[in-house]
Formats: structure tokens, sequence, C-alpha cells
């Protein structure tokens, strides 16, 4: 399980975020040297729990049926695309599917670093 405090910096949530930082390459380690597992970082939405803090309780409208629905479908081949990659519970199904081609072809729902890079950045 990953979180989306996994892609922004929260002070006093270091060793949490970068915790869940880290699933998602070991997602994209485990797709890369595993031709037979598929591996994901499933964030599982904002589930009411006693961890849940005051703050995101107003959001906390996932559910864990939800969560386990998703992570179901990311046993089956047809979400084998998405191996090594980060996948949010609340997303549409359906949605990932129709933009499956785009999804496989690029870096999409990766850890990446882009940017202009080198000497050409000052051209």
């Amino acid at each position: 399980m990953t979180s989306g405090a996994a892609h922004g910096v929260f002070p006093g949530l270091s060793a949490y975020s970068l915790s869940k930082l880290v699933v998602s390459q070991l997602a994209a380690y485990i797709d890369a040297e595993n031709s037979n597992v598929n591996a994901f970082a499933l964030h599982p939405g904002i589930v009411l729990t006693d961890m849940t803090a005051d703050a995101f309780k107003p959001f906390a409208k996932d559910t864990a049926e939800l969560v386990g629905g998703v992570a179901t479908w990311l046993c089956t081949n047809d979400a084998s695309f998405l191996s090594g990659r980060y996948v949010n519970a609340n997303w549409s199904v359906d949605d990932l599917l129709e933009r499956k081609e785009e999804i496989q072809t690029g870096a999409k729902l990766k850890i990446s670093l882009q940017g202009t890079f080198g000497i050409e950045q000052f051209k």
C-alpha cells in the first residue's frame, strides 16, 4: 500500500512519506526484475480508520470494500498492464482500461524525473 503522501513534501511526515515513495519504486523494480510477477503501488484512497487524521476525516469517503475490489481486479490479467505503476483505488477501472495503450507506451503512473537537462537547457 502506498499513499498520496509519497508524491509531496509534508513537514513532519518525512518517514511516512518516504516509506510510501519506496513502495512505488519497489513495485517498479519487482516488475522490471520478475516478468512473471505483477506488482502495484496501490493507494487505498482515504478510508476512515483509527489512524485517519482529523483534517482528513471529512474526505474519508473511500471504503475497505472499494480497496479490496480494486486489489482483486489488479490480480487479473486485465490489469497486468499496470504492473510496476501507481494505482489509486478510487480511479475508474473502465477509464484505466480505455487508457491502456497510453499508459503502457509511456512513463505514466511511474516515478520519474522530468525536465530539460544538460547544457541544452541554457541555449
